[in-house]
């Protein structure tokens, strides 16, 4: 399947499903979304939040970034967007992906390892 396929089919599957975050793409904004899922103030999905990511890979995955800490929130909502995929792969048979996704969660412990990786990078505003 070529690259071009997959974000053609990531784009429509987003579009089917809704945005449900709307903020704006940026360092701050994926800061603020980690901070409110590790204390357990978000009022989205963990899915919500990795269609939001998804999108935001998507946006700047050819963007030669100048600002260093756009760089690392892109390099990590990438990261997000790639662990919910392969944790859904691993951890879910497909009946269970077809039923409702909005009571999936990953493990609390990788929202604080991405803000950690976000904050030793200079990223946490």
């Amino acid at each position: 399947m070529s690259y071009r396929k997959t974000i053609v089919e990531r784009i429509v599957r987003v579009k089917i499903l809704g945005i449900k975050i709307n903020l704006t793409h940026n360092a701050k904004n994926l800061v603020f979304l980690l901070k409110e899922i590790v204390s357990k103030k978000n009022s989205f999905t963990h899915e919500d939040f990795a269609n939001w990511c998804m999108v935001y890979a998507d946006n700047f995955r050819e963007v030669d970034f100048s600002n260093p800490v756009e760089q690392s929130a892109y390099e990590v909502a990438d990261d997000i967007d790639a662990q919910w995929e392969l944790y859904l792969v691993n951890t879910y048979t497909l009946e269970q992906l077809q039923g409702d996704r909005s009571k999936i969660t990953v493990p609390d412990d990788w929202f604080k390892e991405w803000l950690v990786k976000l904050n030793y990078r200079g990223t946490l505003l």
